[in-house]
């Protein structure tokens, strides 16, 4: 009798264990899925800005991140070896503080940004951004 009655509040500890680690780790829940974003979306970053055809680097320098908006303008960002580099450091800022809940956009505002994407460069004839949510797509992009 003693050790069934053991057994049964040995049971319903670890029960009652189970119950709290899971919910501890709902809790953690959003911040594990802002952190996921977040790597995608510096991953993207990144791709974007390598993938982009260069001349001047002007193109290739003025990706931008907005948190819960459109980036508008340019960031002026020039010279075509410091360009990528350059893009995704000021992303990589913008991606540090976006919270869970908030919304990332990644954009290149130069006029001619929609011709090169769509083949205009016969540096990246299949486009920028339709390579990389491809890539997205197949899930080739790093979660963790």
């Amino acid at each position: 009798m003693l050790r069934r009655r053991q057994h049964q509040y040995d049971l319903q500890d670890n029960v009652q264990d189970f119950n709290r680690l899971l919910n501890e780790a709902m809790e953690r829940l959003p911040q594990h899925a802002n952190t996921i974003k977040r790597k995608m979306a510096l991953e993207v970053l990144g791709r974007v800005a390598r993938r982009s055809p260069v001349d001047t680097g002007r193109f290739r320098g003025n990706w931008q991140v907005g948190i819960n908006r459109r980036p508008t303008g340019e960031v002026g960002v020039g010279g075509a070896a410091a360009a990528a580099p350059a893009a995704i450091a000021q992303g990589a800022t913008q991606l540090a503080i976006v919270q869970p809940g908030q919304d990332i956009w990644i954009t290149n505002n130069v006029p001619y940004a929609e011709q090169l994407e769509f083949g205009s460069s016969w540096q990246a004839p299949e486009g920028v951004l339709a390579v990389t949510l491809a890539e997205v797509r197949e899930g080739m992009l790093p979660l963790a």
